[in-house]
């Protein structure tokens, strides 16, 4: 392995104790990298030499001969003297996708579809960046989108719950939005190129080792419930009928809006318990409480009050596959979140969720030294004691 590295622009690789390399890459991760720079700090007569130190946030691009295996910038820099006489510095760094995190948008947008959101935020925050955008793809379609000084990352995973699609800044700032193993591996493993790998292009390559496979129902779900905020609900009339002894009465949710209450075939004056006087009823929003005033007459059992109100209920949304049921037998999930605020919101997370874990995944993993393959890679993969399959993403690559 032929390993270069630049900081700031500027080949370091002669600094790099070469066995303190490390890049790790997982799928819905950051991938981070960390190395060890090691400088002798005086010459054999005790004259100051040179003393470099790694400059704060610098950009850092790791070479294996001319493959780009890690781009990103200086997350940390550890630094102490060995020896009495050589600096060593332990640098971690994280990929470009951490730019993401650094800037919030404060804004509404009103897409028509995700990606178009995505590339507006680009264009009025993150000029400076010099991010591509041709690798965003629509997604799902949105009416509008709201965000209260959410950081960029934080918006992206949104969209990605929603949508499906997984998202990165690559070691080429491109941003990417996009169906997880659109990206095609330029490695094909296996022993000859055949079936669905035949139309992959790739470089087919019997360097791997330690080849497994396995399935697993981890988050696996093929009914998905969303659990919103409370909302309020369709109109609805409840009657109730007078004791001679009662002035409160009960609704079977709380009040959200008021639209009338009668009595004897006449309507009612109603106002705000609490605030307003001189009605005949009164009500507070998120209380289930209709109050008669002091002054008005007891209802007996030959009066129905009828009250038409909306009430709050939660909002719930379903989604399901019915044939991964039917082929698995039931496994349903539930999702809590209070701040969706609407049915659509609330079946859009849903969908999200079951394109994301409604399938039972297949689980591939092998040693390689080969170079180029990232996490969310789609690799086809063919041995003779298994048949040829095309991975949708590879999760983890070391």
């Amino acid at each position: 392995m032929s390993v270069t590295i630049e900081i700031a622009g500027t080949d370091r690789t002669s600094l790099l104790y070469i066995d303190s390399i490390s890049i790790y890459d997982t799928i819905n991760a950051r991938v981070t990298a960390s190395f060890t720079l090691r400088e002798v700090l005086y010459d054999s007569v005790g004259s100051s030499v040179r003393n470099y130190h790694v400059p704060e946030s610098a950009d850092v691009i790791i070479y294996d001969g001319s493959t780009k295996v890690f781009a990103g910038r200086v997350n940390s820099v550890a630094e102490k003297v060995i020896s009495g006489a050589v600096l060593e510095s332990q640098v971690d760094c994280v990929d470009y996708s951490a730019i993401a995190d650094n800037y919030l948008i404060n804004a509404s947008y009103s897409g028509p579809y995700m990606g178009d959101t995505i590339i507006d935020i680009v264009n009025d925050y993150m000029t400076s960046e010099s991010l591509t955008t041709t690798y965003v793809e629509s997604g799902t379609a949105i009416s509008k989108a709201t965000f209260n000084y959410q950081p960029f990352s934080e918006v992206l995973e949104i969209f990605t719950t929603y949508s499906g699609f997984g998202w990165k800044i690559d070691f080429d700032k491109n941003l990417l939005f996009q169906a997880k193993g659109t990206r095609y591996s330029p490695v094909f493993i296996g022993m000859a190129v055949g079936g669905e790998g035949s139309s992959i292009s790739a470089t087919t390559t019997t360097n791997f080792r330690n080849f497994r496979k396995t399935n697993t129902k981890s988050q696996y779900r093929n009914r998905q419930w969303i659990r919103g905020a409370k909302a309020a609900e369709d109109e609805v009339t409840e009657s109730f009928i007078g004791d001679g002894i009662r002035t409160v009465f009960y609704l079977m949710k709380p009040v959200a809006v008021m639209s009338t209450i009668s009595s004897g075939g006449s309507e009612k004056t109603y106002g705000v318990y609490g605030s307003d006087t001189g009605k005949d009823w009164y009500y507070q929003e998120n209380s289930n409480q209709i109050i008669q005033d002091d002054s008005g007459l007891t209802l007996t059992s030959s009066d129905t009050l009828e009250v038409t109100y909306q009430g709050y209920g939660n909002i719930i949304a379903m989604v399901q596959d019915l044939e991964e049921i039917a082929l698995n037998g039931l496994r349903e999930e539930i999702l809590d979140d209070r701040l969706i605020s609407s049915q659509e919101e609330a079946e859009l997370r849903a969908e999200g969720l079951i394109r994301r874990f409604g399938k039972i995944r297949n689980i591939v993993e092998f040693d390689t030294e080969e170079s180029g393959i990232q996490s969310g890679d789609r690799m086809g993969i063919e041995l003779d004691d298994l048949t040829a399959m095309d991975t949708g993403g590879l999760s983890q690559f070391r």
